[in-house]
């Protein structure tokens, strides 16, 4: 199994030892062994590579459900749908539906 650190705060950061946080597809990634023996950055998780892809896929079809409801003047303004989808993940965090099997916190 294939970890990843995934920050907390903001949920689409996660780990590289080179360059801080970054993308899912630049993050290091971590065998168990060394999730046993590491020490978490400030505000990260360990979180399964296989549960990280799927917050991914969950993030995308949330967002193509999304802007099938949403006002074209949203779609349209980058700042409108930024802080929709910001409100969104808010929400969706608070209700602990962003939570997928495979996460793990200190």
């Amino acid at each position: 199994m294939s970890w990843v650190i995934r920050n907390r705060i903001e949920t689409n950061l996660y780990w590289n030892n080179d360059v801080g946080w970054c993308e899912l597809v630049s993050a290091d990634r971590f065998d168990q062994e060394e999730k046993d023996e590491l020490r978490l950055p400030i505000d990260g998780i360990w979180m399964t590579e296989e549960a990280a892809a799927q917050e991914m896929v969950d993030i995308v079809v949330d967002v193509q459900s999304f802007s099938a409801k949403v006002p074209a003047h949203l779609l349209e303004d980058e700042s409108g749908m930024e802080k929709e989808l910001t409100r969104i993940m808010i929400i969706k965090q608070q209700q602990g539906t962003l939570k997928h099997e495979g996460w793990e916190t200190l």
